[in-house]
């Protein structure tokens, strides 16, 4: 069941992000859901090889390496989704930056409204 409310508020997050924002081109509503699925899917697997590499290079002592690895494996997983999916388009980095950005507030205020109140 959090899967799918996890599911529900990523997808909701790119809906807002690839209809605002400049730079994003999609051809389909199923787009957002394949996007979604593919960039929670590789964000988990992006996070969790990077902490695991940090950890390994500093032998423990991570300090402010964890946060570099998050925001490594979200741009990772956005990368992900524009190479994977034909219909989900970026056009640049900064475009794609941005857009992790978004969907990461977006996300963090839909669950905290969602888990808290």
């Amino acid at each position: 069941m959090q899967f799918l409310i996890e599911f529900l508020i990523v997808s909701f997050a790119f809906w807002i992000v690839s209809s605002r924002m400049d730079g994003i081109t999609v051809k389909g509503q199923n787009t957002i859901f394949a996007a979604a699925a593919i960039y929670i899917i590789g964000y988990t697997i992006l996070k969790w090889v990077f902490m695991f590499i940090f950890k390994v290079l500093t032998l423990g002592f991570m300090f402010g390496m964890g946060f570099v690895a998050i925001i490594l494996a979200a741009l990772g997983a956005m990368y992900l989704v524009t190479a994977l999916l034909d219909d989900y388009e970026i056009d640049s980095f900064p475009v794609l930056a941005a857009a992790v950005l978004v969907i990461s507030v977006v996300s963090s205020v839909l669950r905290f409204l969602f888990y808290m109140l």
